[in-house]
């Protein structure tokens, strides 16, 4: 299965990258593999949702699954997914993964077993958290706990692994 990241910004892609490859040996999945786009879709000029829709008619014909990913910053989840599917209506294979506030949700439960609503916030508070080394992260995640957050449930679903973590 070749799966395709779409992040708001570069650094949520190869945090996302280096989930997916660990969880491809942990659930030895050889057939997983990640199309290197290292796209993001956020841009300081004009919509970022038109480069979004883009983004996706040039990997629709190459990838199994096209994942995009949003922080909801708290606000409505399926509103946020609602808005996403309104404008991506042209390519079943793309599914949403949101996260309640933002990617760094699953570092913090991780960590805590809790969410936080600035999860970036207390990172750097209380791990010297900066942006850049969100993908230095992604070694550290333990999955056992991560399966009862809905996204994370929801991302391994999307990449066919939930028998992995029955």
């Amino acid at each position: 299965m070749k799966v395709c990241i779409v992040s708001e910004d570069t650094y949520g892609y190869i945090f996302l990258r280096k989930i997916i490859y660990r969880l491809k040996d942990c659930c030895k999945a050889p057939d997983l593999e990640v199309y290197n786009t290292g796209s993001s879709y956020n841009t300081y000029r004009g919509s970022h949702y038109d480069k979004l829709v883009r983004i996706v008619r040039v990997l629709c014909p190459f990838c199994d699954i096209i994942l995009i990913t949003k922080d909801a910053d708290g606000r409505n989840i399926h509103e946020e997914e609602d808005k996403l599917k309104n404008l991506i209506n042209n390519c079943e294979k793309v599914k949403f993964l949101i996260f309640n506030y933002q990617i760094e949700d699953w570092i913090v439960y991780s960590l805590t077993k809790h969410l936080d609503p600035n999860p970036a916030e207390y990172l750097k508070t209380h791990y010297q958290y900066e942006k850049y080394k969100l993908d230095d992260y992604a070694d550290k995640l333990k999955f056992e706990i991560l399966k009862n957050l809905d996204s994370f449930y929801k991302f391994i679903q999307y990449i066919k692994l939930e028998k992995c973590f029955s």
